[in-house]
């Protein structure tokens, strides 16, 4: 039978799980698309929207929703076939910049070693606009809508409390780049969706650090938009995931396969042949 896709979650500590797609009996060279649903809602996994691959071939997931069924589709042209679900457990959620998905912080409603703590002043409400604009037309008492559909959550607010300097550091260094963030959050955390994408202003309050302290508030605020299906420019591939699909080459073969590549191309992707 053509096409078989399974699914396996990956993880290490202290790094946000992820899954790795096996698709194997494919018959021929072609090209792939993968796309991933989480509560209700549909996007392509990043760097899969044109797989070349013939036989088999391995797609990372780095952005699985969290303690909820996230289902992968495998696309050749317009028909399906081939689909996997799979459940990610996890104690904390989630936030990593979508192009450098290594960098990430872990965050919690509770008092976690090493996650952000969220605070009361989180989640406290969302606002969805009425898309478009009305016009009052002549001998009319009401208005004609023309445009758009009602918005997906704007106003959202995380909050996040730490006594954790090193932890400050990541969340420095995370936002530091990345205007537009992937939130993975646990199922409680309503009202996001499974996988979200937070277009955010950021806020550093490090209230007692100037005194020898140890208390910091971040606060990120903003409206979710558009998935970032762009590939990804860094990634966590393994000495073994590179072993597993290059044991049956060469040295040479393998520098041949690359011929042309620059560093960030085989950087993102040490298993790419």
């Amino acid at each position: 039978m053509a096409y078989e896709v399974t699914a396996e979650m990956t993880s290490q500590t202290g790094e946000p799980p992820r899954v790795a797609l096996t698709i194997l009996n494919i018959p021929g060279e072609q090209v792939l698309r993968v796309e991933r649903t989480v509560s209700g809602e549909t996007t392509i996994v990043p760097r899969a929207r044109r797989v070349r691959a013939s036989t088999a071939v391995l797609v990372t997931d780095f952005f699985p929703g969290l303690n909820v069924p996230t289902t992968y589709v495998v696309w050749v042209g317009g028909q399906a076939m081939a689909t996997t679900t799979i459940t990610v457990a996890s104690e904390v959620g989630w936030i990593q910049d979508p192009i450098y998905p290594d960098q990430a912080i872990p965050v919690s409603g509770n008092h976690v070693a090493g996650a952000l703590m969220l605070t009361s002043d989180s989640l406290q409400e969302v606002n969805y606009g009425a898309g478009g604009e009305q016009i009052r037309t002549l001998g009319s008492r009401y208005g004609v809508v023309i445009g758009a559909n009602r918005s997906a959550a704007q106003n959202v607010v995380l909050a996040g409390s730490s006594m954790d300097r090193g932890l400050d550091a990541k969340i420095r260094e995370l936002v530091a780049q990345a205007a537009v963030l992937v939130l993975r959050p646990l199922p409680e955390m309503l009202p996001l969706p499974g996988v979200a994408y937070l277009h955010a202003d950021f806020t550093d309050s490090p209230f007692t650090t100037h005194w020898g302290g140890n208390l910091a508030r971040f606060t990120l605020s903003g409206n979710l938009v558009q998935a970032i299906t762009a590939a990804y420019r860094s990634g966590l591939a393994t000495y073994q995931d590179a072993s597993t699909v290059l044991s049956g080459y060469t040295y040479a073969q393998v520098a041949a396969l690359r011929a042309g590549l620059q560093y960030v191309d085989v950087h993102k992707d040490p298993t790419r042949v």
